[in-house]
């Protein structure tokens, strides 16, 4: 069963408009970071593989099933390199409505120089109140950070073991890599990524003035 025409259009519109913002500040470059929403027949709707963010349009979604395999055959597109990723977080979180990976300066240098720790924490920011289910500033959020890899069904394990050893997690990041969040909406996920895009930057900028 297809998912209504009008539930994919509405969720391809609130992706492009999130891509094309992030692009705007400079969070997913080129073909750099994905997107996706998961519909209501399970099936997931993701950003196309080797699509520039800044000139995303409703022909570069396609829809895979839970284990990432298209549900549709569309010639000249295939899935995210990342969708194994998606596909796990959906699993294991049945809550999530939406995937949102960005690919940023300050994710990506902060997720290789804390790499070592396996985690970078934020504390007493007011701004981890947009984080969802955080109530006050008062409280630190740990975010994990994997290593990066080429074989997706390695970095797929991870993820799964990851997030089902911390059912509480919002996001991880990947080393060298980018920022993944995930949450009961799409305008929740995009909030959580513009807020947490804004906690690492202030991470970066706070651990130069310290030195």
């Amino acid at each position: 069963m297809r998912a209504p025409l009008s539930e994919i259009t509405a969720y391809m519109e609130e992706i492009l408009d999130t891509a094309h913002g992030f692009y705007a500040k400079n969070w997913c470059l080129a073909t750099s970071g994905n997107f996706s929403a998961r519909l209501s027949t399970g099936e997931i709707l993701i950003t196309a593989s080797g699509k520039d963010k800044n000139r995303l349009s409703i022909r570069d979604f396609i829809a895979v099933d839970a284990e990432g395999k298209p549900t549709q055959e569309r010639e000249t597109l295939r899935p995210s390199a990342e969708t194994l990723l998606h596909c796990r977080i959906y699993q294991v979180v049945p809550q999530a409505k939406a995937v949102f990976h960005s690919h940023s300066v300050y994710s990506t240098v902060l997720s290789q120089a804390y790499l070592k720790d396996g985690y970078l924490e934020l504390s007493q920011y007011e701004m981890l109140k947009a984080l969802e289910g955080i109530l006050t500033h008062e409280v630190t959020v740990r975010i994990p950070i994997l290593p990066n890899s080429q074989d997706m069904h390695q970095l797929a394990q991870e993820v799964e073991e990851l997030l089902r050893n911390h059912k509480d997690l919002k996001a991880f990041l990947i080393a060298n890599h980018g920022l993944y969040s995930w949450a009961g909406s799409l305008s929740t996920c995009r909030r959580q990524i513009e807020a947490l895009e804004f906690l690492l930057e202030c991470k970066y900028r706070g651990e130069i003035f310290d030195k």
